[in-house]
């Protein structure tokens, strides 16, 4: 009587192992596919991320998906019957790691998802001239400065000691994130720059430049005016044709790659020279130079370039505009 009894036991014992692993086995890889599923709609999301495309709607629902997915990764590997394995030696760093990765993925759409809902009530609210531009980009700079604080929370931990596919997504993961705080972190930085410049009261120099005159960068500097900004406002001065703004021999030294490549040409009395090099600050602090000397010119904070692609970028922005009877718009100018 003992033996088939014991014989019973022992195979209820098997039947519930069998089960229990057919059970974690199904809670493994459907927890695998969820993460891949989720991966695959952050993708869709993170591609030609533009600030129109940030705020489309459509973005907000892949976001929407992805954590989803990944919600539903992270209950599988939460799973109570999964507690036997997360205490073994090795298998146990698996699952745990699984988890935690389900866990800050799901965690890093919500965020995402949060962001880009505030972003796109942030271009649906209307903002007057002036001090509502400074408030806007105050808002702006607490969403950036926020949604980099709640990613750089979400560690996902380090891939060592994890098996390959694991630990490369775990380290892929650590990577992205790191990206996208500092990316974040330079939006932000570079929305309070905006935002100090806006509220003035120091002018800069505006240089139009014309892409179809050869020079390094942006094209040959012909046009000028003083910007100035006050309290959110723009004031553009008159706007002046370099050509006629050439200043006395020696009136400004050229430094840099302008001295040492092209010293023959007296460059930093014309501003028609300064695009010659493209390091940029050595141009701009040569040009802030020349305009303090300019008759009608000024002392001026910095200096700012446009060119046609800049003007196509602010039309796609604001709007066509009517200047002299002719209307520009971003296919036209």
């Amino acid at each position: 009587m003992r033996r088939p009894r014991r014989r019973t036991v022992v195979l209820v014992l098997l039947g519930l192992a069998v089960v229990w692993a057919g059970t974690v086995a199904w809670l493994l890889l459907d927890a695998r596919a969820a993460l891949t599923d989720g991966r695959a709609a952050l993708e869709r999301a993170r591609a030609d991320a533009t600030p129109a495309v940030l705020t489309d709607p459509a973005t907000r629902r892949r976001l929407a998906a992805a954590e989803a997915d990944f919600a539903r990764a992270e209950r599988r590997l939460a799973n109570p019957l999964l507690a036997p394995a997360r205490v073994l030696p090795v298998v146990g760093r698996q699952v745990r790691a699984a988890h935690r990765l389900a866990d800050r993925a799901a965690g890093t759409a919500r965020v995402a998802e949060a962001a880009v809902a505030d972003l796109r009530a942030l271009t649906e609210r209307s903002t007057a001239a002036g001090p509502g531009r400074l408030a806007l980009l105050d808002d702006l700079d607490a969403l950036e400065t926020g949604t980099a604080d709640r990613l750089a929370a979400l560690d996902p931990g380090e891939g060592d000691g994890l098996i390959g596919p694991l630990g490369d997504a775990v380290d892929a993961f650590a990577g992205e994130q790191r990206d996208a705080v500092r990316g974040l972190r330079r939006a932000s930085a570079v929305t309070r720059a905006l935002r100090s410049m806006l509220a003035g009261p120091r002018p800069y120099l505006l240089l139009g430049a014309n892409n179809a005159e050869m020079r390094a960068g942006s094209g040959m500097f012909l046009s000028a005016a003083t910007l100035s900004f006050a309290d959110g406002r723009l004031d553009l001065g008159e706007v002046r044709p370099t050509a006629e703004l050439v200043l006395p021999e020696g009136s400004v030294p050229a430094t840099g790659d302008l001295a040492a490549n092209w010293a023959w040409i007296d460059g930093g009395r014309d501003l028609r020279n300064l695009g010659l090099t493209a390091d940029f600050p050595q141009s701009a602090a040569l040009a802030a130079a020349n305009w303090a000397q300019v008759p009608g010119g000024a002392e001026v904070a910095g200096v700012l370039v446009v060119d046609v692609d800049a003007l196509r970028g602010l039309l796609e922005v604001v709007g066509p505009v009517e200047v002299d009877g002719i209307r520009y718009t971003a296919d036209t100018v």
